[in-house]
């Protein structure tokens, strides 16, 4: 039988996993109609919070505004919402809580599609799959994101094969050109990571791995 330490311990750690799950529910939920404010709310105000992009990384919780605000569209941003429509499900959650309680960590697959515009054309349909990695913290007794990395695996027109067509998907420029990453809505500095779906691509372990169980962060550190 059990003993109340070790019962409280289990209870606390489903009500973890229950609060990073809803939270990668909300943010699946407010990316697709550009909730800028809310999105940016998901996150701990740290300044070692951050926002990993194929494009760069979002240091600290002001960037992390930017980044969903100017190189996304933000929501009052009408014009640069027309024909945007992003619609990203998260799948096969995989969540680890810290023995210490106060992080977790997961990641999951997201297979969506995507519509909008770019400073050279117009933009048809695209399908669109992702990876995520996350951290997440428990800030004044409220779980929050903490770091997120967001893999870009493929993007491709919808009624094209992402195989027999890589080039397009392996081009970042279309990534680039997507995403509104100039001016105010630029990264502070270059991602950690570039890997995305080619014609000569072999699928790389690590984008992300699994998480495994730790005691603490500091046992692991920022890294997937």
């Amino acid at each position: 039988m059990m003993d109340m330490d070790k019962i409280t311990a289990l209870l606390d750690k489903n009500k973890a996993i229950s609060a990073v799950n809803k939270l990668i529910g909300k943010f699946s939920q407010l990316y697709p109609t550009a909730q800028d404010q809310a999105l940016t709310g998901l996150f701990a105000k740290k300044e070692d919070s951050r926002v990993e992009m194929l494009w760069g990384i979002y240091d600290g919780y002001e960037s992390i505004g930017r980044c969903f605000s100017k190189a996304h569209p933000a929501e009052t941003d009408l014009d640069r919402r027309v024909n945007e429509m992003h619609l990203q499900n998260a799948m096969s959650v995989v969540i680890r809580v810290a023995e210490d309680g106060q992080t977790a960590r997961a990641v999951w697959q997201s297979l969506g599609h995507a519509s909008g515009k770019t400073d050279k054309r117009d933009m048809d349909g695209y399908w669109s799959y992702r990876n995520y990695a996350a951290d997440f913290i428990l800030e004044d007794e409220e779980w929050k994101f903490w770091h997120l990395h967001v893999y870009d695996i493929f993007l491709c027109d919808y009624y094209k094969s992402w195989a027999l067509d890589a080039e397009q998907v392996s081009d970042a420029e279309v990534f680039k050109n997507y995403f509104h990453i100039s001016g105010e809505g630029a990264p502070d500095r270059a991602s950690t990571t570039s890997w995305h779906f080619n014609k000569n691509a072999i699928y790389a372990e690590g984008c992300p791995k699994l998480p495994e169980e730790y005691k603490t962060f500091s046992d692991v550190g920022y890294g997937y």
